[in-house]
């Protein structure tokens, strides 16, 4: 169990799997309708995720008060997730039957709703041990730089890269930077 986080990704590894897609809910039935509920296998592993983000704070003083805010915010923008599940055993898997779960179970801490979900890739590993690696990432095109010369913020795809200097450059500093040489 491990937890990297920092402002463009989150990759948390995981030595317990969720439930199955058809062990994680039951009906009941409410008048004419029938509501999705969830089993506690499935609440127990959604608990298990959370816990694995930190609950590191900062104390803040305000007119007498003390606030607690929370230094790890899920994201609120596009995300691409790559899900590696490692099997430990040599039985079937459908990898299909826990990735609803494992999407699920993130909402709140890694994003704010699965529907933020550009890119999902997920992958199929035979191993020693059963274990999960969830790679959780913003968009190419939600990450920012600085250029070093004007200091504005642009978006990766609007940026060149210098690499003699490793340094990204907006498209304006950089036909500067050519016409000085």
């Amino acid at each position: 169990m491990s937890m990297r986080i920092n402002n463009v990704s989150m990759i948390l590894e995981l030595d317990r799997f969720p439930p199955s897609v058809n062990h994680a809910y039951y009906h009941i039935k409410k008048g004419k309708a029938f509501i999705k509920v969830k089993t506690k296998e499935t609440k127990d592993f959604i608990k298990y995720v959370h816990s694995q983000f930190p609950e590191t704070y900062t104390e803040i003083q305000n007119d007498g008060m003390t606030y607690k805010q929370f230094n790890v915010e899920p994201f609120k923008c596009p995300v691409q997730v790559e899900i590696v599940i490692t099997f430990g055993d040599k039985r079937k898997h459908d990898i299909d039957n826990i990735l609803k779960i494992i999407l699920d179970s993130l909402i709140g801490k890694a994003y704010v709703d699965d529907n933020q979900i550009e890119y999902l890739v997920i992958r199929k590993v035979m191993g020693n041990a059963h274990h999960l690696k969830v790679s959780i990432r913003k968009t190419k095109k939600d990450i920012l730089k600085r250029c070093p010369e004007c200091g504005r913020s642009f978006n990766i795809d609007y940026m060149v890269f210098n690499m003699t200097d490793h340094i990204h450059y907006c498209k304006a500093c950089w036909d500067g930077v050519l016409n000085q040489a």
